[in-house]
């Protein structure tokens, strides 16, 4: 989750999928030009969703549960598909619109702080109930896929573990046995492929925004 750098005075960030949106009850009031200062703590904060769709409704619950806790705040969500969101974000940044705070996807972060449109969020962290409680080897990932020293623009509230499944039936016919280094998975993924008859050794996920 990100703050944007020229709404910083009305959002601070939106932590994790327990305490989402708590450093947000910190400042609320900025008028949007990134000059003005920390606000009474009342307001709307607008928060997009990167994979909007798949998570709406548990983030609907978890705003639900926020604008309990803090009555003076409202958030806006807004669920964008993941397939656009890069593009949203670039059109944002170039014509004005940013939200305060977002999902932003380390395969795309680097680009959005090369452009100068988050801030950088140690110093709420630090000041949080939060310190200390997030996964360090994720906070780490997000510290490096913003290629900014020690400055973290992001904070993990997910992360994807990767599978790989393979076509035992496929396997035995090309009388194969399962891989256990790259470079027989490699020998594998040639040999079952068949690319005059559309069938591959191997596929990544696809669709715009997927990597």
């Amino acid at each position: 989750m990100n703050i944007s750098k020229t709404q910083r005075g009305r959002a601070a960030a939106a932590v994790s999928l327990t305490a989402v949106l708590a450093l947000t009850a910190t400042a609320c009031g900025d008028d949007g030009s990134g000059s003005g200062t920390e606000g009474s703590g009342k307001g709307e904060i607008t928060f997009w969703d990167n994979n909007g769709g798949p998570r709406t409704a548990v983030w609907t619950e978890i705003i639900k549960d926020f604008e309990k806790q803090n009555p003076d705040i409202e958030v806006k969500y807004v669920p964008i598909p993941i397939a656009d969101v890069q593009s949203k974000y670039d059109t944002a940044i170039a014509g004005g619109g940013l939200p305060d705070v977002g999902g932003v996807g380390t395969a795309y972060l680097a680009n959005i702080v090369s452009q100068e449109a988050l801030e950088p969020v140690n110093e709420r962290l630090e000041g949080s109930a939060l310190k200390g409680k997030l996964v360090e080897s994720m906070v780490e990932s997000v510290r490096a896929a913003a290629g900014r020293g020690d400055d973290i623009y992001s904070v993990p509230t997910s992360a994807n573990n990767g599978v790989l499944w393979y076509r035992t039936d496929l396997f035995d016919q090309a009388g194969l046995e399962a891989p256990d280094t790259w470079a027989k998975f490699y020998t594998a993924a040639d040999r079952l492929t068949d690319a005059k008859n559309n069938k591959f050794g191997y596929t990544i996920r696809g669709g715009a925004g997927s990597i």
